[in-house]
């Protein structure tokens, strides 16, 4: 009818028990003011967060992948999760999403998603998903300190459309470094070149403290500030990737928990 679609915020809610459900709002002013409209998607046994939502104009479909981890908590960080993709068309959206497992291609399925975000090159998708240990203290059990599970940044590409087979980077995980492999939000291209955002402990340089810059010993600026570090991708064929650390900033750790932990 030619009426302006409004703006849609998806964000993580927690109820009582820290089980988390997405939510959604709308703005019709340009963000200067927002109306919560309820749950968007919530799901029997997850705790879901971090939702990356987008258009996947080849299938005529929205495209919905939060992170999920196994609840009640603390018992659902012993089980390792599926990725999963949530769709819905334009006319049920931002409702009535629709599950199917990421349709992974001869690949090590993640063990817990911490976030998942992407974006459409060239008629390809370059998702990045931050795969994390299903438990906090697994390498406790059976393993010693060497042996604890790395935080790891996996890249995939799907041909057209996220319905289609997802194919692992030859180079993946592109990051293993904890400072790297968190990410922080959408990618998005500048000056011609995909950036993306990382969230994670500090190091030399960093603005915030922590880490290598004489704060808490865990690097997290003593809880205060999360350092933000801005990527460039330089190189990105299903070959080779390269990338480098274009700026640095920081957020507040109490934010940031709140919206991806």
């Amino acid at each position: 009818d030619g009426s302006a679609w409004p703006t849609f915020l998806f964000y993580t809610m927690r109820d009582a028990l820290g089980v988390g459900t997405i939510g959604v709002a709308t703005s019709t002013d340009d963000g200067a003011t927002w109306a919560h409209q309820g749950v968007a998607l919530s799901c029997r046994g997850l705790s879901l967060s971090s939702p990356w939502v987008t258009w996947d104009a080849q299938a005529g479909l929205f495209v919905m992948v939060p992170a999920a981890r196994r609840s009640p908590w603390p018992f659902g960080w012993l089980w390792p999760t599926s990725l999963t993709l949530y769709s819905t068309d334009a006319d049920s959206f931002p409702a009535r999403w629709h599950a199917t497992t990421a349709p992974l291609r001869r690949v090590r399925a993640p063990r817990n998603t911490a976030a998942t975000a992407g974006a459409l090159l060239g008629g390809t998708w370059w998702v990045y998903v931050t795969d994390t240990p299903p438990h906090p203290w697994a390498w406790l059990v059976g393993h010693g300190p060497s042996r604890r599970p790395a935080t790891e940044l996996r890249l995939f590409r799907s041909y057209g459309s996220l319905l289609h087979p997802w194919d692992e980077h030859l180079l993946s995980p592109v990051a293993r470094d904890e400072r790297l492999a968190r990410s922080a939000g959408r990618p998005f291209v500048w000056d011609g070149l995909l950036h993306r955002w990382a969230v994670g402990p500090g190091g030399p340089g960093d603005s915030g403290g922590g880490g290598g810059d004489g704060g808490g010993g865990d690097g997290w600026a003593g809880g205060q500030q999360a350092p933000l570090r801005l990527m460039r991708v330089h190189t990105l064929t299903f070959n080779d990737y390269w990338e480098t650390v274009r700026a640095r900033g920081a957020l507040p750790c109490a934010a940031w928990c709140g919206i991806c932990v």
